[in-house]
């Protein structure tokens, strides 16, 4: 599939939507990462596509369901602004599954969400230590995206 084009066909002006894209090694993840970018050179692989001006993104949050590493390789998601910007590598802890999903911290850059009041995009990025074949097998994470489409750029729209 690759990444998640945002806003979708179809999808209405000034209503909230949510989606779901994964990443990892596996060959059911919507967005593949490669042996180079699972070896210790990493690198940066688009997630989420932001196809048209003034889509705000109001949540990001993730869901690790099969180890993306035992090692100490960390994993971001940001933009071309801030590399971790929605989730940073001490929040995506990638040696470690979870069943509940995990929000963005207040604390991260984008943490009260991003209006993107041009076209952008999301990306996830890998660095550090080479991935071990054995998570290779079965690194995958889940991330869940909340935005609206049409969002006022305006803080003070009725002037």
């Amino acid at each position: 599939m690759g990444a998640l084009n945002i806003p979708g066909v179809g999808e209405r002006v000034n209503r909230e939507y949510t989606r779901v894209v994964s990443f990892g090694s596996i060959d059911s993840a919507d967005v593949q990462l490669t042996a180079t970018q699972l070896g210790t050179a990493g690198g940066v692989v688009p997630l989420i596509n932001i196809n048209e001006k003034n889509v705000e993104i109001k949540e990001l949050a993730f869901q690790v369901a099969g180890k993306l590493t035992t090692s100490s390789g960390t994993f971001t998601i940001g933009d071309s602004d801030d590399a971790d910007g929605f989730v940073t590598d001490t929040l995506l802890v990638g040696t470690s599954t979870g069943a509940v999903w995990s929000n963005m911290s207040s604390g991260v850059g984008y943490g009260a969400g991003k209006l993107y009041t041009s076209s952008g995009v999301i990306n996830v990025a890998k660095a550090g230590a080479a991935v071990p074949a054995a998570s290779q097998l079965t690194g995958l994470c889940n991330v869940r995206v909340r935005y609206i489409r049409n969002a006022d750029e305006s803080i003070n729209p009725s002037t």
